[in-house]
């Protein structure tokens, strides 16, 4: 989770340098620039890092303004002073919302990263339809909530992260998902385990689908897969008789050991 904070205050920081080019030139022509320390003249200073509700306010005041710069500034204040782990992150999950929905296009992609980071949850039907909504060309927002979903470990995200995991609704395996499966291990087995057979869901799977689900079922299955995953050693794939053959090996092998 910290190596995720820095992510997004690094993130907010690159797009403040792009509005920070013309703020140079400002300087030049005023005779040069102020004490970093000091609020520019006429403004207001910047609320200190212990003022949460104040850097809340600040960041919600300027994400609609023209001010690229000073809106990046605030939302950089922001998160470094309240990361994901801070009691306060539903008020700043809050307004990441609202400026997901209203800020420019340039705050909207480093709050999009943001999103998920500070989500909950009992967020998780906001944040999986954000998410859809916006597809996998948009890796902030759907890569960051895979990953929640493997974080959280919440039963009520595994039919969400097969659906991913399946292409629904891209046409695409996502190994994002994948590997939020792969971290609700057993839990995530009864969802997983029909994506082996040829037919499931009134559509039939191809090879590449049916071995991704029986290479899954190796590394998190339990004796209840066994008899499905013998099946297909008579499979008329030769590549999916050898995947079974390694998944049935790799869970007898945690059984043996006394594991699920």
């Amino acid at each position: 989770m910290v190596g995720i904070h820095r992510v997004l205050i690094g993130s907010a920081v690159l797009l403040v340098a792009a509005a920070g080019c013309s703020n140079k030139k400002d300087d030049r022509q005023a005779g040069g620039p102020a004490d970093p320390g000091a609020a520019p003249a006429g403004k207001k200073a910047p609320p200190k890092e212990d003022d949460i509700d104040g850097l809340i306010a600040d960041f919600r005041a300027k994400m609609t303004t023209s001010e690229l710069g000073a809106t990046h500034d605030a939302l950089g204040r922001m998160l470094k002073a309240v990361p994901p782990t801070h009691p306060r992150r539903a008020d700043v999950y809050k307004v990441l919302r609202e400026a997901y929905d209203r800020a420019d296009p340039y705050t909207r992609l480093s709050v999009e990263s943001a999103v998920p980071a500070y989500a909950s949850p009992a967020d998780l039907p906001e944040l999986v339809a954000l998410a859809e909504k916006a597809g996998p060309g948009r890796p902030g927002l759907y890569g960051g909530t895979a990953e929640r979903l493997k974080d959280w470990k919440d039963p009520a995200a595994i039919p969400v992260a097969v659906r991913w995991w399946q292409g629904k609704p891209f046409d695409s395996l996502d190994p994002r998902a994948e590997d939020a499966l792969r971290g609700f291990g057993p839990a995530a087995e009864p969802a997983v385990r029909p994506y082996i057979q040829p037919k499931y869901d009134g559509r039939s799977l191809d090879v590449d689908r049916r071995r991704g689900a029986i290479r899954l079922l190796g590394e998190i299955g339990t004796a209840d897969s066994l008899p499905d995953l013998k099946v297909l050693l008579t499979d008329p794939a030769p590549v999916l008789r050898e995947d079974a053959e390694k998944a049935i090996a790799a869970i007898e092998a945690r059984l043996a050991k006394g594991k699920p």
